[in-house]
């Protein structure tokens, strides 16, 4: 499948698909490929498709510098959505002294006539708002949308306090233990659009009320498209805070100005007019640089 009939196996080793040729990849690549050994960039010649394809029992997984499509690159189609976990992960380090670096670099890059599709189960409602309080200690989310979101998956509760900031915030990230019916439970009838289940309890308060109800959504995709943990983080996260001479909810701390700084995600860029992406039910995580 690769120029030269030459499999990559080294860590940032480049590789080229074929030209003429549709390749299928289910679970992870022979040779380089994986988070342990990662491909340098990978090229998809205008000729050529790669499809990345479903893997219901251990996933699919791509581990690279960054991908140049020319051709295409896919998974799934909006007839036919990815039920399968399926990654894409997003290798490179900030360069350093402002070296410049090329385009792909930790990145998607579709151009010329190039297309990226990508389509992974899709959730209703991606987000909703509550449709009670939640008080500090519930492990039960009543919302106000109805949901098929699944045990495993994470969501966010948005804070609904006046103060937000890095280091003092109330925003939560919990996982979903069930997602019952909700006229299997106690609140049928009651005006409640769906129940969340909790693994865990809420550890705030987040208010519900006529004038302002907090937002809940739902972070997990079936695709996900990050940045490598190793080196997609920032690095300069301390002092977690400063002080100001104003108080709100018992604290002055404010962001300091030179941290969070050194992080640098992955991402995607579709150039020129021939190009096109179509992308749905993804999760992008640890991008932009």
């Amino acid at each position: 499948a690769w120029t030269g009939g030459i499999v990559p196996t080294s860590a940032g080793e480049a590789a080229t698909l074929a030209a003429g040729i549709s390749v299928l990849l289910q679970g992870e690549p022979t040779g380089a490929g994986g988070p342990s050994k990662p491909l340098g960039l990978l090229t998809i010649p205008s000729s050529s498709e790669l499809v990345l394809g479903e893997n219901l029992t251990s996933g699919t997984s791509l581990h690279a510098n960054g991908v140049a499509v020319a051709g295409a690159l896919r998974a799934g189609g909006e007839s036919c959505r990815l039920e399968g976990r399926l990654s894409i992960v997003l290798h490179g380090a900030r360069p350093t002294g402002g070296a410049a670096v090329a385009p792909w670099f930790k990145g998607i890059v579709v151009s010329g006539s190039g297309s990226l599709e990508l389509h992974g189960k899709r959730f209703f409602h991606t987000w909703t708002r509550l449709a009670r309080r939640v008080t500090a200690g519930d492990t039960v989310l009543l919302l106000q949308g109805a949901v098929n979101w699944e045990a495993g998956q994470q969501v966010l509760l948005v804070t609904t306090a006046i103060k937000d900031a890095r280091d003092w915030h109330r925003n939560e990230v919990l996982t979903v233990a069930a997602v019952p019916a909700v006229q299997d439970t106690e609140w049928a009838g009651s005006g409640v659009g769906g129940v969340v289940r909790l693994t865990s309890a809420a550890q705030h308060d987040h208010e519900a009320i006529g004038a302002y109800q907090g937002e809940v959504a739902l972070l997990s995709r079936r695709i996900v498209v990050q940045g490598a943990d190793g080196d997609s983080p920032p690095t300069d996260v301390s002092p977690a805070s400063c002080t100001s001479d104003q108080w709100r909810l018992g604290s002055n701390s404010v962001p300091c100005p030179n941290t969070h700084l050194t992080g640098f995600g992955g991402h995607i860029l579709v150039d020129g007019p021939g190009a096109t992406a179509k992308v749905a039910g993804v999760e992008l995580y640890q991008m932009g640089q």
